[in-house]
């Protein structure tokens, strides 16, 4: 996905597709091409005060495409001097007019038939999303949280090597899946089945925006016992689902993790992007914590979440130069955060 096309991840799933949809070549000139000859037939018929309606507003980004459209029909003369049969017949000779699009004017216009029959359609259901959304924040990397199926309710079996899934490609920009696959597809580096394929999925976890803030949380409340820094605890009340873990400072609440996960995601340096409503639904909190579980990163005990005491080893060994050190600065970063909210609910 390019930077301009990063403002679909803020879209509804039916806005996004399309928005996407209308943005590739073929049937967006066939489509601004319908809008070129409406168009010129509302000029012959001297439709003035709609014509500078639309042109001044829904069809005001599209001006330029929709000129060179009319700067190719008019090689032969002014469109305004002829019948409108022959406005028609010449721009039934575009090249964008031999493709058979019915199939797509009625998936995303709701209605096919002849160009002529379709220029409100194009109008009203084209137009206003033939421009893609802006990226509010092109400086900062993006970052979504999407269901990763691994764990056993899922399917995932950690005895066998993992397959290339969409949710495990790793993009250029956006931080959504796990980094096992690079953007093409190859495997990141040798990743063998059973033991080494757990800490292969904990690494990858660690890096990804949303995980990593969950995990580095749990390392700062496993070090705060050791240090100065204030206590913290991943609260969850005894049977209580996983979206109900509550973060505990000094031992006051907070907040809900799932309240809190995305300004935890902002600290770190991205954009959060893809929630409905900024909100994390349950079942995402969920899986992301099931995976954290069934990956024994973290462990549940009585009423709380904590770091899993192999993975609490191996911050000290293997991973030591890649997690421990370099996150001592993002922990500190998030507990700075947390202490001013801590003070906020306080005062509030």
């Amino acid at each position: 996905m390019t930077p301009n096309g990063e403002g679909l991840l803020d879209a509804g799933a039916q806005r996004a597709l399309k928005l996407a949809l209308f943005q590739i070549p073929d049937y967006r000139h066939y489509l601004v091409s319908i809008l070129a000859e409406g168009l010129a037939l509302a000029a012959k018929a001297d439709m003035r005060e709609q014509l500078e309606t639309w042109t001044g507003s829904v069809l005001l980004p599209l001006l330029d495409e929709i000129n060179r459209v009319l700067d190719v029909i008019e090689a032969e003369g002014r469109l305004i001097d002829e019948t409108t049969n022959t406005i028609s017949r010449r721009c039934a000779q575009l090249t964008e007019r031999g493709r058979d699009c019915s199939d797509w004017d009625q998936f995303l216009m709701g209605r096919s038939g002849r160009p002529q029959d379709l220029f409100d359609f194009a109008l009203n259901r084209f137009a206003p999303l033939a421009v893609l959304p802006e990226n509010p924040d092109v400086d900062r990397v993006p970052a979504c949280l999407r269901s990763l199926p691994l764990n056993s309710d899922e399917g995932f079996d950690l005895s066998q090597p993992p397959s290339l899934s969409p949710w495990n490609i790793r993009r250029q920009r956006v931080w959504c899946g796990v980094a096992l696959f690079d953007e093409h597809g190859q495997v990141l580096g040798n990743v063998e089945p059973k033991a080494a394929l757990r800490q292969t999925l904990q690494d990858a976890l660690i890096e990804q925006p949303f995980y990593k803030a969950v995990v580095h949380l749990a390392i700062s409340a496993w070090r705060s016992p050791a240090t100065t820094a204030p206590s913290l605890e991943l609260y969850l009340p005894p049977d209580a689902p996983l979206a109900d873990v509550s973060v505990l400072f000094d031992g006051r609440e907070v907040g809900k993790l799932t309240d809190l996960l995305p300004d935890l995601v902002g600290v770190q340096g991205f954009r959060v992007c893809g929630l409905d409503g900024d909100q994390i639904a349950p079942e995402l909190m969920e899986n992301l914590l099931h995976n954290l579980l069934t990956l024994e990163v973290l462990c549940q005990t009585d009423d709380s979440l904590a770091l899993h005491p192999d993975f609490q080893s191996s911050l000290m060994a293997t991973r030591l130069r890649t997690v421990f050190r370099p996150g001592k600065v993002l922990q500190e970063r998030m507990v700075g955060w947390l202490a001013n909210r801590n003070m906020k609910t306080e005062m509030g």
